[in-house]
């Protein structure tokens, strides 16, 4: 009985280990129509049951900064993100659940950084 008891514990450690690692979930990358700004889009899973951590990192000639979002999603491709210039300096970032709700953000870049203007899940 004692060997069936190692045996079960190591399948256990098995599957904590499998549940704890973080993986790359994919990038995306978009440029400005004037290609002075980038937005890059990349996700991470902590585990899998876990939600995928997005990463929203915008790139300008002089700065770069970033935010994070979580979705319930496996990773990020052109499917369950989608990148919208409205102009050189703004754009909507999409980014779609398994259950294809959206997570909208839209993007304002100033000179002295990126303005949030709306973010929703619908």
């Amino acid at each position: 009985m004692t060997i069936h008891r190692l045996f079960i514990f190591i399948g256990i450690l098995i599957i904590c280990a499998a549940c704890t690692r973080k993986e790359k979930a994919g990038e995306i990358a978009s440029t400005s129509p004037n290609e002075k700004n980038q937005v890059i889009i990349s996700g991470e899973k902590n585990s899998y049951f876990s939600p995928l951590s997005v990463s929203i990192r915008v790139q300008t000639q002089t700065r770069q900064d970033s935010l994070w979002v979580e979705i319930e999603q496996t990773e990020i491709n052109k499917n369950t993100c989608l990148v919208d210039w409205l102009n050189n300096n703004e754009c909507i970032v999409t980014l779609y659940h398994r259950d294809m709700d959206r997570h909208t953000i839209h993007l304002q870049i100033v000179p002295k950084g990126i303005i949030i203007k709306q973010q929703q899940s619908s």
